[in-house]
């Protein structure tokens, strides 16, 4: 059964089908479950684990309780790889995502790229169950990309709207998710190591589904459960950067606060909350990049390994000068998009549609996809595209204006109308973004 519901009507010609089955082996290998049962062992009463740190064990005699919290589009998946049996718990899910049902767990549905008061009332389900936690507890954490928006709880001088307005303000002004979170977690009840604080004096074992190019930790959902490298300060002058620091008086004013010492800052790598902590790093966009790598390689393609990172202008131009030379590329990482119009799309399509336009008049034969391995790119429904070298005239013959559909930001619109997204759904994953280029094959 095929990840990619239209792949046949996607798999046009040998290269094409070559491509799309690699995306979707790369789906089942690094799949959540996969990568979690990989992280950890359990030998009689003790827990193995791969951490950040090493290998570290536990003694799981010696715990009243365990407990289970955790957020992100890939959290059901993780959960089910673990074997323990929960006092108690909940799991903030993007709506629409498959549930299973998890002893003594609550589920809770949030909105999500956009947070709702639906993701603050599950949020403080969250701290009502940190907040009871002993020393004789075991607090089990997930999270992974798509945590950040589900665990939205702004502080108490920070209305939600504003909090939300502000997100979507910086990510179209092209900031990357480092320096978005940086901010987020600086108006953030939980954030930024805030829920550690929350849980302390409970043994915390966090695993982490990074979709951060770098592997930032704090980074990754923000960064609940781990120490915070960025300050008030910081947070502050991305605002001034960018522009935008007065539209939002009340942030600026509770930053300040921040900065003058008036408001504790995130707590930092020596903080007490941290003494009895444990992160285990299960799974990222190079475990995702190798699969695919791998999977080409059997089937005796050479492949480079590249890392995309920044404007999907800049992306795009070094990507297609790699093209140019013959070289056949898996590339992952995630772009930024500096949105100006009012199309559909997300930075995976507007990567397809920059590729095709760069490559007009080239001679080369290729094909390139991108998708997002979490199935959603941007605000459509589906996960990428997929383009070749005939891509751009089919569009002429049909009344379609590449140039015009990039300034007006609808990536999504283009590859609708040309039937060329890739569709998966919600994979349950999220391993950032993936991108695949095969050149001068025999069809």
């Amino acid at each position: 059964m095929h990840l990619i519901k239209n792949f046949n009507s996607l798999a046009k010609g040998k290269s094409r089908k070559m491509v799309l089955e690699a995306l979707e082996h790369m789906m089942r290998e690094v799949s959540p479950r996969n990568l979690m049962e990989s992280s950890f062992k359990i030998i009689g009463s003790e827990l193995e684990l791969k951490t950040v740190r090493g290998t570290r064990k536990l003694r799981l005699e010696r715990f009243k309780r365990i407990i289970l919290l955790g957020a992100g589009k890939a959290v059901m998946e993780m959960a089910s790889a673990l074997p323990f049996q929960f006092s108690e718990g909940v799991l903030i899910i993007p709506r629409g995502t498959s549930k299973k049902q998890i002893k003594n767990v609550q589920i809770y549905e949030g909105s999500h790229p956009k947070a709702t008061p639906e993701n603050v009332k599950a949020v403080q389900k969250f701290l009502d169950i940190a907040l009871n936690t002993e020393d004789t507890d075991l607090v089990v954490c997930l999270f992974s990309g798509g945590g950040s928006a589900l665990l939205s709880f702004p502080s108490c001088d920070i209305e939600l709207e504003e909090m939300e307005n502000l997100t979507s303000e910086l990510m179209n002004k092209g900031a990357d998710i480092r320096e978005t979170n940086a901010v987020r977690k600086h108006i953030s009840r939980v954030k930024g190591g805030r829920l550690a604080q929350e849980i302390h004096p409970a043994t915390i074992l966090t695993f982490l589904l990074s979709d951060v190019v770098g592997d930032q930790l704090d980074t990754i959902a923000s960064g609940p459960t781990v120490p915070d490298n960025s300050t008030y300060k910081e947070a502050l002058d991305i605002l001034h950067y960018y522009k935008i620091a007065g539209r939002y008086p009340k942030v600026v004013a509770h930053l300040e606060k921040g900065i003058k010492g008036e408001l504790e800052e995130t707590p930092k790598e020596n903080d007490v909350c941290f003494e009895n902590s444990f992160t285990c790093l299960i799974g990222d966009n190079t475990r995702a990049i190798e699969s695919v790598s791998r999977y080409l390689g059997e089937k005796k393609k050479k492949i480079m390994e590249y890392v995309i990172t920044g404007d999907v202008k800049t992306v795009a131009k070094r990507l297609c000068e790699i093209i140019g030379q013959g070289q056949n590329v898996v590339a992952g990482g995630e772009t930024t998009v500096q949105v100006k119009g009012k199309g559909s799309g997300g930075r995976n399509q507007e990567l397809c549609l920059r590729i095709i336009m760069n490559m007009k008049n080239s001679k080369k034969r290729f094909v390139f996809t991108s998708m997002g391995t979490d199935g959603i790119d941007g605000e459509t429904s589906s996960a990428g595209a997929i383009v070749d070298e005939k891509t751009i005239s089919k569009a002429r013959k049909k009344g379609l204006d590449v140039k015009r559909c990039l300034e007006k930001n609808d990536s999504g619109t283009f590859f609708k109308k040309m039937k060329l997204q890739i569709n998966t759904g919600p994979t349950g994953n999220n391993l950032s973004d993936i991108a695949v280029c095969l050149v001068d094959l025999e069809e």
